[in-house]
């Protein structure tokens, strides 16, 4: 695939489009008893049924929770409050 050039960036980035906010937040899986970290992130995936806003990170004891486009960033924040309050309802006492 060709580089672009200058002008191709600049007619690429100039064109009118909405703006739209994304978000990414990080999670560590916790023991609720003694507060270290469980590496579960395949077991809490499992139990969040393939939903498409948690991913695994690299170490075995994070998830992450995407939310993106959105319109406006009170949209995002929101998209993010209702993708904690499932993870926590989902793994509920486990992690």
């Amino acid at each position: 695939m060709p580089t672009p050039d200058a002008g191709e960036l600049r007619a690429a980035f100039d064109r009118p489009r909405p703006l739209t906010v994304g978000l990414e937040e990080e999670l560590m899986l916790l023991d609720p008893a003694s507060g270290d970290l469980v590496p579960a992130s395949a077991q809490a995936l499992e139990l969040l049924a393939g939903d498409a806003r948690f991913k695994r990170e690299l170490p075995a004891a994070q998830l992450e929770i995407t939310v993106g486009p959105c319109a406006r960033v009170a949209d995002a924040a929101a998209a993010l409050r209702r993708a904690r309050h499932d993870l926590a309802a989902a793994l509920a006492g486990r992690f």
